[in-house]
């Protein structure tokens, strides 16, 4: 543990080392990004060593996203610009950030119906390599970042989950599902496709720890993009999917269409079993069938 520590110290000074400098040749206000390779460092016990209980903390908003390939995770500290619009990235400028599913209605408290930032500090590992960079875009100064830098604790281990699970409340209720399920039934004729959802909410006894549970989630769900965006020290959000919204490179885009799951099998014999019938389920390919011709349809509009 001592090690660690003193180990992390080391990184820091170096980091500190390298802003200090850039200070020196770009001024107290660089228009351009400060990028620093770094010993490798597992960024969800990064962000675990991390105190974002203070409201005031440079190091919020926080975000982590890992791509389903697992070539590529981020974690950002701390933000240069917060917007309330899709940015258009110019020059080594990069941002993080994203748009309700639905953007009418009640929004939940802490997150904008859209959100992006240019972060302060974005930790980037791709195929197991690591950088730091520091951003800048001739507003902030190199005193900012050094702050955030100095805040910075040493990583701390990921623990296991201890379910001390006190109360669970669905909405709607087993009963009203089975209501709208009817319903839904009884309407089928006049819907193309029906999605009911429900929202529940667990109590615990004790805090639970973000970066603990996204542990958990990576190791449950391995083929998923998965992200936690922490806005403030009350709330964070955290999810996992495994479809991909778009890439773009250039002028090619890719995106996916998914609908349908089963459950897994006891081995791999029961899970090609399981696979086949769900290839073969008249219900799932319709859904697919809906999805792809929603994507192509929207697609068609650009």
């Amino acid at each position: 543990m001592y090690e660690n520590m003193l180990n992390f110290q080391r990184f820091k000074t170096h980091i500190l080392q390298r802003l200090q400098a850039f200070s020196i040749k770009h001024g107290q206000f660089p228009d351009t990004n400060l990028t620093i390779n770094i010993d490798f460092l597992a960024l969800l016990p990064l962000l675990k060593g991390q105190d974002t209980s203070l409201q005031d903390t440079p190091l919020l908003p926080t975000i982590y996203w890992q791509n389903k390939e697992k070539t590529k995770n981020l974690a950002s500290f701390g933000a240069i610009e917060e917007l309330d619009h899709i940015p258009t990235a110019i020059d080594d400028a990069f941002y993080l950030g994203g748009l309700a599913f639905q953007q009418q209605g009640e929004q939940w408290p802490d997150f904008p119906a859209m959100y992006f930032i240019r972060p302060l500090l974005l930790f980037q590992e791709t195929n197991q390599q690591l950088q730091l960079t520091c951003h800048f875009n001739g507003k902030n100064s190199v005193e900012k970042s050094i702050a955030a830098v100095q805040l910075l604790q040493p990583p701390q281990p990921l623990l296991p989950f201890i379910n001390q699970q006190l109360k669970r409340q669905d909405s709607p209720s087993k009963q009203q599902w089975a209501t709208l399920v009817d319903l839904a039934i009884e309407y089928k004729a006049l819907l193309p496709k029906v999605v009911l959802s429900r929202e529940t909410e667990l109590y615990f006894k004790v805090p639970l720890n973000t970066w603990d549970i996204m542990g958990l989630w990576q190791d449950a769900n391995p083929n998923s993009f998965h992200y936690v965006l922490q806005l403030t020290p009350q709330s964070c959000f955290i999810s996992c999917s495994p479809e991909r919204l778009f890439s773009r490179h250039g002028r090619d885009v890719t995106t996916e269409a998914l609908a349908g799951t089963v459950n897994r099998g006891r081995n791999s014999r029961e899970d090609n079993l399981l696979l086949q019938s769900l290839l073969h389920d008249k219900k799932i390919d319709r859904e697919n069938y809906l999805v792809q011709e929603f994507i192509i349809a929207n697609l068609k509009q650009l």
